[in-house]
């Protein structure tokens, strides 16, 4: 039973990682193409949830008292 969960552990971050880069790839065409302004590269921290006031439940930055 362990090994399915695994298994499909391990797809579901396979997909998830394919779905990524090929984010990252429309979005430098895009860039490229002249359609989006370049961006800093600090997308990541975002993304990941690393920023400064961000929810726990990832649904948004925070406002009260950030100043920002």
């Amino acid at each position: 039973m362990c090994g399915r969960r695994s298994r499909n552990t391990i797809l579901r971050i396979q997909k998830q990682i394919l779905e990524e880069q090929e984010h990252i790839v429309l979005h430098q065409l895009q860039e490229q193409a002249g359609l989006i302004p370049r961006q800093e590269q600090l997308d990541f921290l975002y993304d990941s949830g690393l920023a400064i006031g961000r929810s726990d439940n990832g649904g948004g930055v925070a406002t009260s008292g950030s100043g920002f």
